[in-house]
Parts: structure tokens; sequence; C-alpha cells
């Protein structure tokens, strides 16, 4: 294809090429994490010199639009599209002190939601099924069936078959954890990882710190076990504020362990900075904490330099580290691992008293999938799909929820905050919405606290077809109408 450039406009060659370009990027010519035509292909279809294509490159790289990468190319990568101008959710300002954890009655009512046959659920953290590997899954499994059908049938022992483990270990390698097959459990999904946790580091009324808002999961857990959570202020891009934590510390608050997700949090979907990750380490050794680490959506972080654990080469920090196979194989498989490391005794005793040992099959045929290659390559493809789904969804959302609704920018995963304008309740939302066959997941699930009534909580991975999208203009119409009522309450007082 030959572009036609207006050789006699004032705008030198190189910025109409990179305008070009740029327009081609916006309107998904490539997806992000794309090859573009080389320098050498670009000259030839604009009709000028190599060094010409160069310097508009140049510029585009000075953007944003693209990076280079050494003996392969240009690539596609996130950048500031006009939405990016849209805030981010406000921080909320949150009493350093521990609470017991409330019930969450509208955990109750989401379930409720959910059963229902007609319900259309937007809210859920988990892929939808066409964008997961079943078919490599299945071929698998198959593999495995074929070549021992007794095994299937055998318990690994609690800490799993050595066949996934050694595979997991492989794949934290990518992760910067290099751990060995025998430090390594396999669970029953990640929240049987995170109770094993809990269990073996703390006991009833202490203390847990942990970022906020956080993922609801983490407030049952603890009020299981009747722990008080200490909620830090999480920033949407930063993570979670780490002098915040320091100055509760200083106050004397007895902090047994904080719980983070330091590469991708649920729902804000940000990544802690290498400065509040050391300087979190650097909290556990001299305040003598506990780090219990969540990594389940680690290998779904955009950037591959977010696809990092935390950095604790000291020896003398504790530290639990868990994960899930959930958000990007099976949620079916219900597997998850965990390196307890100095509390593997504990961890072992709490596996052997709960569910023994993890269904062999689904581990057998995971580690058959990872073994192929298939579960790195799959992955790779799910970043993607998610990058482009989530810059789609935060162009629509921005160009139809209501004027001042803020969004998060997630660095990973496939969630989307959203902080709605004028103070409206999205448990009141969510009432409304149920009522015509739309869920979500409220703001106050994600907090202790009230601090989030006017957020909620998206799954972007999702086929967004006529079905799904009618639901998210039930949501934005609901809002707008909320908003709109209480605009005329405020003007008649």
């Amino acid at each position: 294809m030959t572009y036609q450039l207006d050789r006699q406009s004032e705008i030198p060659i190189p910025e109409q090429i990179a305008t070009a370009i740029e327009e081609m990027i916006r309107a998904r010519a490539w997806r992000i994490g794309e090859r573009i035509p080389s320098i050498r292909a670009s000259a030839k279809s604009f009709g000028v010199s190599a060094t010409t294509v160069a310097q508009a490159y140049t510029f585009l790289e000075a953007k944003g639009a693209i990076e280079a990468k050494p003996r392969s190319g240009y690539y596609v990568r996130r950048w500031n599209d006009p939405v990016d101008l849209v805030p981010g959710p406000s921080r909320s300002m949150l009493p350093l002190e521990p609470h017991q954890v409330r019930p969450l009655r509208m955990l109750g009512h989401m379930e409720q939601a959910r059963a229902r046959a007609d319900m259309v659920e937007l809210g859920n953290a988990l892929p939808t099924e066409s964008l997961l590997p079943h078919e490599e899954l299945a071929r698998a499994m198959g593999r495995v069936l074929r070549r021992s059908t007794r095994r299937f049938v055998a318990i690994e022992g609690p800490q799993g078959a050595i066949d996934l483990r050694r595979e997991l270990s492989r794949n934290l390698l990518e992760l910067g954890l290099a751990v060995t097959p025998d430090e390594l459990f396999v669970t029953t999904g990640a929240t049987e990882a995170l109770h094993l946790a809990l269990r073996a580091v703390a006991r009833k009324g202490d203390v847990i710190a942990l970022e906020s808002p956080a993922y609801y999961g983490f407030f049952q857990s603890l009020g299981v076990f009747e722990m008080r959570t200490l909620e830090l202020p999480c920033d949407a891009r930063d993570g979670m504020d780490t002098d915040a934590l320091e100055e509760a510390l200083v106050r004397g608050v007895p902090v047994r362990a904080v719980l983070t997700c330091p590469a991708v949090s649920n729902p804000l979907g940000a990544t802690l900075t290498m400065e509040r990750g050391k300087h979190l380490v650097n909290l556990a050794r001299e305040y003598d904490f506990t780090i219990i680490e969540d990594m389940t959506y680690s290998d779904l972080c955009f950037d591959e330099q977010g696809r990092r654990a935390l950095d604790t080469q000291q020896e003398d920090v504790r530290i639990i580290r868990y994960g899930s196979f959930s958000k990007s194989l099976a949620p079916g498989f219900r597997l998850g691992w965990c390196v307890p490391g100095e509390y593997e005794s504990r961890f072992r005793a709490a596996k052997v008293t709960t569910t023994m040992s993890t269904p062999t099959i689904t581990q057998l045929a995971a580690a058959e999938f990872m073994r192929q290659g298939t579960y790195a390559r799959c992955v790779e493809e799910l970043r993607e799909v998610f990058e482009v789904k989530t810059t789609w969804l935060r162009e629509h959302i921005a160009q139809t929820f209501p004027e001042g609704t803020r969004l998060s920018n997630p660095a990973g995963g496939h969630v989307l905050w959203l902080e709605l304008p004028g103070g409206i309740n999205t448990s009141e939302l969510f009432e409304r919405c149920v009522q015509q066959g739309v869920s979500f997941a409220p703001g106050e699930l994600f907090s202790n606290s009230d601090a989030f009534r006017s957020c909620l909580r998206i799954n972007v991975a999702l086929d967004w077809d006529e079905r799904n999208l009618d639901a998210l203009a039930v949501i934005e119409t609901e809002s707008k109408a909320m908003l709109a009522t209480s605009s005329k309450r405020l003007a008649n007082s």
C-alpha cells in the first residue's frame, strides 16, 4: 500500500509518516505487543528513504507509541490514549487502626444473583471459557491418560505431583523466583494456599495488614480465622503505600503479617514500584513481620519488568509466596501453588489435616501442558488479549458512563475498577441492575470500611457481544439515573 504524503506541506515528511502510523495504531491495525513493519518495509510503502522512516519511528518512540526490541524490530506498546487523561480512582483516607472483619453480606446477594439463569455476570474475576486453552488442555489430559490409567487414581501426597512441581519451578524462574521442586506445594487453588499460609503464620486476633481496596476473598479468609485487618492506602498505579505501613508500625500497631499483591493487585491492577518493594522488605526485617505474597496475576502483567517476585535476598526476611492457575489456565482445575519457606513444617501439617492432597489428574494434565511449552505461549497470548480488551473497555466506558467517572489503568490482569461521580452508592446500583438481570461487583466488597461505596469492578475478559454490551449499558443508564435523582434532590434542598 502506498501512502499519499503532502510534500508541499510545512509539516516535515517524517512527522507525516509518524502521524499516519499513529492513526493506524489507534485504529487497531496492530494489536498491543504486535510488530509493525520494518523500517525498510515502511520506506517502500511510503516511497521515502530508510533514514526518513527511521526519524518517524524515533518520533513514535518518543511518544511512547512503539518500542524497539534488539534484533527484532519495532512493536506497539501501551501508551497515552486520550482516555488516559481520565483521572484514576481517588485514594481514600483510611484510619491506620486494626479492625475485626465485618460480615460481607453483599457477597450473599451476589451469589444469589449469579444463581439466576437469566443473569448477565459482569463482575466475576474469571476469564470467559472461550479465552482459555480448553482444547489444548483436553489433548494434554488425553496424553496423560494414555500413558497411565493407574497413577491418576492414586494420592500424590501433601506436596503434590513432582511432575507439576518441576514445571512450576521452571516457570517461577521466569518471574525471578528461584525455588526447587522440593520447596513447592501444590494446593487446591490459591484460596487453600492463603488459608494454609495464614494458619502457619498467625492466630486469632493477630493483625494482618493489606492494601485497600483488596480482593474480597482476603477479607473472607481473615474473617474465618478471626484475625484483624489493617487496611493500607493503595495507589492505582504504584501499589501499597509502604509509608503508611511504616507510620502504623511506628505507632505500635502489632502487625503479624502483610498480605500483598505486588504484581497486579485485584481490583486496582496496581503494581508495586521497586522502591516500595524494597521499603516493604526492609520494614519486614526491622519490625519482624512475615510477608505473604500473592502472585496470582504475576504471569499476566503486561510489562515484562512488572512480572517479578519481591526481591528478598536477605535471609532474615520471612516470606510465603503463592499463586494460582485459575486466571490463566483453567479455573475448574482448582490448582494453586505455594512456597511456604521456613513455615514448611506448619504448612505441611495444615495441608494434611485439611485436603491431604490435591486431585492427581488435574496436576498431571497441567504438568503435561506446561512441559510441552503450551502454557508459556497461551499466557503470552492471554496478556495480549487482556491488554487489548482493557484498552477498548476503558475507552468505551470513558465515552458512555457519567461524566466524572474515574477509571483504573491496570498494569495487567483482566479487571477494571470504576469510581462513579456524585457519591453514587454502587450497592444500591447493584440492586437496581439485578432487577434487570445484570450483576457486577460493588465496591463495598473490597474493603472492611465504607471507603469504596462509589466504586465497582468489571471483568474485562469477556466476549463483548451484544448481550454483554447491553448489560453494561444497564449499569451506565442506572448510574446516570441515580446521579440525576441525586442532583435534583440537592437542587431542591
